[in-house]
Formats: C-alpha cells, structure tokens, sequence
C-alpha cells in the first residue's frame, strides 16, 4: 500500500472551506486512510492538467480533492469545489528538483507572464537578478522553465509576483537574494529520498501513519507549519556558539520560532532552558507553543523534554533568585517613587523641580540599577538631553540616596534593584542558576540589570546565551549595549530578512511608519528590510466623523468575517488604551458577541472570543484580522504621555515608541489589518511612505 503524506497547501486550502465541507473532507479521508488503493475512490485524470500523476478524487458532486500518485506515495495537494479544485491543478507539477533533490509543487511560469509585464517599470531598470548565473539559481531549487521570467524581474512587485507563484523554499532564496545577502545551495539529496527523511521537505509536506493523525494534522492551525524550519533557521538551532549570540529582524521574521526551536534542542540534550521574555501574554503564548513544538513530531512525544524548559518572565525569575539573600523583598509600586521624589525635594534648596527628577530615576536610575553615589556619578546618561555636572549630580543623588534609604528599610524594590539583588546572589554563589541555557525574546524591552541577570544565569555556558529581538519593536523607555552590559555577541549575530506572518502589503504599510534601519543593541545600527512570502488584501484606512460610526464599521467587518467562518478567536481588536475600546466592546457584546479581555491573567489558548486589548498587549501575539481603533491625533501618538515630558531627549525618545507602538499593533496581523481613526486621523498615517501603501476605500 502506498504512504500517503499531506502538502502544506493541501492543510490551507482545508481552511477556507465551510465547516460541513471541511468534515465531508475528513469523512472522505478516513475512507481514503483506510484503503488509498480502494477503486471505489474513484480517481479521474484532469483534463489539460501538465502533470498526468495529479488526480482528482470526488467526494461529493461538487467537492474534489486533488492529490498525485508518486512512486509509493500519494500527496494530499488541494481540497476545494470542483472548478475552483481542476483550475489550482491543470497549472500544478508536482516532482523532485533535478539539482537540490527536493520534493516541490510547481506552478506554471505562464500564470504569472502578463503580471510581469503589467508592472515592468517606465523606465530602464537594473534585473535584480542579472549577477547570478543559472547554474547558481537552479542550485537554490529554482525550477528550470521560471529561470527566463525570473531574470526579467526588475522591482518589488514582480518579485512578489513571481515568488507567489514558486515554491517556498525558492521563494525565500530570492527575497533573500533582493535584499542583497548571499544565499548558500542547500545540501542536495538524493531524488529517491523518502519525504520524511528530507528536513527540508518536512517544511512543506507530511508523511501520516493512519486516519486519527491525519485527522490532527488538519484540525491544526496553518502556523503550526512554522514547527519545520529554513535552513538558514535550522543553523541557528543547530549551531554550539562559542559565546552569547544575537537573532534580530522585523516583525514576523521568525525570531520567536528559531528561540523555540533552539530550546526544545537544548532541553533534548538535557539541558535545562529559560525561555523568558518581558510580558506574560507572551510568556503564555510561548509555553502553548513549546507544548505544540514538543508533542508535534513524528516519533513519540518525550515528554522530559518539554519539562526541562520553562517559559517564564524575567521578573519572576528575578523574584524567586533575590528572595533567597532577601527573604522580605518585594517590587515596589512604580507610583510611589513621584511621591517619594516629592516628599524628599519639600525640603527645598535643589537645582531641579520634581518633574525632572522623576524622569531621572525612571530613565537612568531604576534601569541601570544605580544604588550609589559613584555609580551616579560614572553613570552614561544618553538619550537624557540635558548634561549634568559633577555638581548638578551631587544635587540630584542628595534626594535619591534618601529615596535609597526608604526602600531599603521597607525592602520594596524596583524591578531593577529586584534583578541586581538575584544577580549579586548567583554571582555570589549564594544562590545558583537553575539554568544551563537562557533564551531571551523581545530583547528590545528588557533593561540592563535584567540582562545582566540573565546573562550571570548563564555564566557557566556563555555559549547558551541567545537573545532574539528588533529595536523597531520597542515600546518601553530604556535602552542599553550588550558589549557594555558584557554580552559580546560579534561575530554571533544574524538578521532574519523573510517575514512568515504578515502579507506583504501589511509590511510595507507597517514599514512605512518606520526607518529602514534600527538600533543593533550595541550603539550602532543595522539594516532591517524584509520581504514576506504571502500575499494580500492592502491594509483598510479609515475615518469616521464619530464613535458610533467608526464602531459600526467594526461590528459589520467581524460580522462579515466570523460569516466567512472565522473563528473569534482569530480577530483582534487594539486601541492605544483601555478606554479607547470600551464603545467597540459594547457595541460587540450589543450583538451578543462574546469578547475576551488580554491580561496577565487570560489564557489565549482557552479564549473562544474576539480578543480585545490594547496595543501593550499586542506584543508578541498573532491573529488572522487585526482592528486597530481610535487611531487619532492626540491618542496616537499620546498628547497626555508626551506632554508630561519636559526634556527634549525624553519627548524625542517617548515619541518614537509611540510610533514603534503602532508599528507592533499592525503587524499582530497575519491576512488583514483596518486601521480606523475619529476625527483627525494620527500624524503617523499621514506620512508618505504609509498612506500610499494603505487602501482608503
């Protein structure tokens, strides 16, 4: 009997159909699992298809499922009704690269010819290919007959255009090649090679042993595929690092999956991992993930594995480790420190007002960890704008040594001082790390007193001190060197350039709102342009004269979508504060729909609701829609936040991620993204490389 194995295209094209089509499919597979040799099956050849292996199968008078009969394979490729199922497969081939070795489903090159010359430039332009050599480009997996329209490419929209059309892995090799990095041939493998054997196959296709785990494998969400890595993501699992090593990129470049990825590794060789990052909604997304990636293999799930990582916060790490010196200490509330900082400069005669001493404990005392007059006094200050003199600090210390004082008689601390207390217990040796390797997400966010924390619970293997992050996506107030903090990470750093979650119109509107290069984490910059894989509707723009308006709009678009079989837990709706979606939830839950709040204390992965939060919240989560509301002018970027700002370094700073705020919350989106406004729309979407790339309709 022959194996049957499922393509990736076979899983999506499953997703878009109707429920009760979608479980006449499953019926229809369990017959199939059962006896695929069964002639009751009744397979027909399609006319005018170029492959004579792809088949179709009839389900029901109008649904078909498209499939090729291999050497002892059959490969589930497309499920849809009848003429929408011959169209996808009379342009189809299905077979193995003549030079990489790899199974591929192939498009014809004709499909795509008329969009190539719709969009050929005015001009003559450079071919973005012209300085690879055929031989080069079939070696990356390029099918022979797409190697003439591909050397006519000459911008970003044929590109797009063609590399909708290849197969992924080629896919990825040119975007990758058009932003200007040299792609390295993958490892070629012999043509007879089963598909389960093939790591890079596995990102695409899946071998099934019987009806219940096909059944599994199509009730998974698509992004469950994201468990198969490229390549150049597989390295960086697989790769001993002989020191800490940095993982940046855009939004939905794949950063979290490589963390996850290298974690289960490690963990499988019996280390103990910390995958930890700054918000606990993403904590929980990562550990729902983790228990996915573990169980989610073709052999049998270990569970030991999956027990030796922990997903955690680095405050509650950081809580745990300094109870140990400091059985008594807590983390301060934040607000106190106005009070305190007010109480202390009543007693009068200081060079600066209370405002700006706030600020200085929030943008240089706190993140730095700074306890002492001498560690003030050395201090870096940048990005604070106003310089101080040795003199104007021994001011300033005068009402933070009292501040010190209070709280180390009261035992509650800032966070910062919660992690240097852990730190100074693990290099002390009075505590030791539970860790043999620490992963770092969304490193942008973190201060350095929490990474040298992390850093010190991974003194031993310095080699498994990974930190994944995009300064583009940073949205609270710090900022810090790894070189200075002691993480050297030269030499050990990549960009990830291909974006896996997010359309491309999504990310070039998102993109728009930002500059092409960001901070590196070591003062200097790097160059952070991507190309995504999927293709999409152009994110929605729109402006309504008032609330009720705008919150119609909202209801009538979700109405549509949940219509169109969307689950509600697929949609998100974000504002830039909680008060801004209180009318969206009323106006959602007047039409009995049932809405879920994210919160520390919600778990995603048991919400069967429209997801609601605001763009903090946004951080590291991913959803099919994404509404973004209320995006006005004195919301976004916040009047009340930046007005509160005397100095003109901290405005600047403040105002940036105001827009990297923004940036986060629309690229949460996976297909498609509205982005509606009150009144006068926000000055960020007003500029020039957003609002050419959004659809105002």
């Amino acid at each position: 009997m022959s194996a049957v194995s499922i393509s990736k295209t076979f899983s999506a094209s499953t997703k878009k159909l109707s429920t009760p089509d979608r479980g006449r499919v499953l019926d229809f597979l369990t017959k199939f699992m059962d006896d695929p040799s069964s002639p009751g099956l009744n397979f027909e050849t399609i006319e005018g298809a170029k492959d004579r292996r792809v088949k179709s199968a009839r389900i029901t008078q109008d649904l078909r499922t498209i499939l090729h009969q291999g050497d002892g394979m059959l490969t589930l490729l497309y499920a849809g009704h009848h003429e929408d199922a011959y169209r996808w497969a009379e342009h189809r081939r299905v077979e193995n690269h003549p030079v990489t070795g790899t199974l591929q489903i192939v498009e014809t090159s004709e499909s795509v010819e008329a969009e190539i010359k719709a969009t050929a430039p005015t001009y003559e332009a450079p071919k973005v290919f012209a300085y690879y050599d055929d031989d080069y480009l079939l070696s990356l997996g390029l099918p022979e007959d797409w190697l003439t329209i591909t050397r006519q490419i000459q911008n970003d929209d044929q590109l797009l255009a063609v590399c909708q059309k290849l197969p992924e892995e080629v896919a990825e090799s040119l975007l990758t090649l058009s932003t200007g990095e040299l792609v390295t041939p993958p490892q070629p493998v012999a043509p007879t090679t089963p598909v389960e054997q093939n790591p890079d196959n596995l990102r695409r296709f899946w071998v099934v042993q019987d009806a219940a785990e096909l059944a599994s494998v199509l009730d998974r969400p698509i992004e469950d595929w994201v468990r198969f890595l490229h390549p150049s993501q597989r390295l960086l699992v697989t790769k001993e690092f002989n020191g800490p090593a940095k993982v940046s990129g855009a939004a939905g470049t794949g950063k979290t999956v490589v963390g996850m990825h290298r974690a289960r590794r490690l963990a499988s060789e019996g280390k103990r991992v910390l995958l930890t990052s700054f918000v606990t909604t993403l904590c929980r997304n990562i550990e729902r993930n983790i228990h996915i990636l573990c169980a989610g293999t073709q052999k049998a799930f270990d569970g030991s594995t999956e027990s030796r990582i922990t997903v955690s916060t680095v405050h509650k790490q950081a809580l745990a480790l300094a109870k140990t010196t400091h059985p008594k200490i807590h983390p301060l509330d934040s607000d106190k420190i106005e009070a305190l900082v007010k109480r202390h400069h009543g007693h009068g005669g200081f060079l600066f007002d209370t405002g700006f001493l706030i600020t200085e404990w929030h943008g240089v005392i706190e993140p730095q960890g700074i306890t002492s007059w001498e560690e003030y006094r050395d201090a870096v200050r940048t990005g604070r704008g106003k310089p101080l003199t040795i003199k104007q600090r021994k001011d300033c210390w005068k009402v933070f040594a009292r501040i010190w004082d209070d709280l180390t008689a009261t035992q509650a601390y800032p966070w910062s001082g919660i992690c240097r207390v852990a730190r100074e217990a693990v290099e002390s040796g009075a505590a030791e790390s539970p860790f043999d390797a620490v992963i770092v997400d969304e490193v942008q966010d973190l201060q350095p007193q929490e990474l040298q924390l992390l850093s010190a619970l991974a003194a031993k293997n310095p080699g498994n001190l990974m930190v994944l992050g995009d300064a583009g996506q940073r949205i609270y107030p710090g900022g810090f060197s790894l070189k200075k903090l002691g993480i050297d990470v030269r030499g050990r750093s990549q960009i990830l350039r291909i974006n896996y979650r997010t359309t491309e119109q999504i990310r070039r509107f998102a993109d728009g709102l930002l500059a092409g290069a960001s901070d590196d984490f070591d003062e200097g910059t790097e160059d952070r342009r991507s190309q995504s894989l999927l293709n999409g509707p152009a994110p929605a723009v729109k402006q309504f004269p008032n609330e009720s308006e705008q919150d119609s709009f909202v209801l009538g678009q979700i109405q549509n979508l949940l219509g169109q079989g969307l689950s509600p837990r697929e949609i998100a709706v974000f504002a830039r504060s909680g008060k801004h979606l209180k009318s969206v939830r009323d106006a959602l839950r007047g039409a009995e729909l049932e809405t879920v709040s994210l919160s520390d204390n919600e778990d995603l992965a048991d919400s069967s609701g429209i997801n609601l939060g605001t763009m903090h919240r946004a951080k590291g989560l991913e959803f099919k829609v994404v509404f973004v509301v209320d995006c006005n002018q004195g919301v976004v970027p916040h009047s009340y936040t930046l007005s509160k700002l005397r100095d003109q370094g901290d405005y600047d700073a403040a105002y940036e991620r105001e827009r990297q705020l923004l940036y986060v919350a629309i690229t949460r989106a996976r297909d498609e993204v509205f982005v509606t406004s009150v009144g006068k729309p926000s000055e960020f979407l007003t500029r020039k490389e957003v609002s050419s790339t959004g659809n105002k309709k």
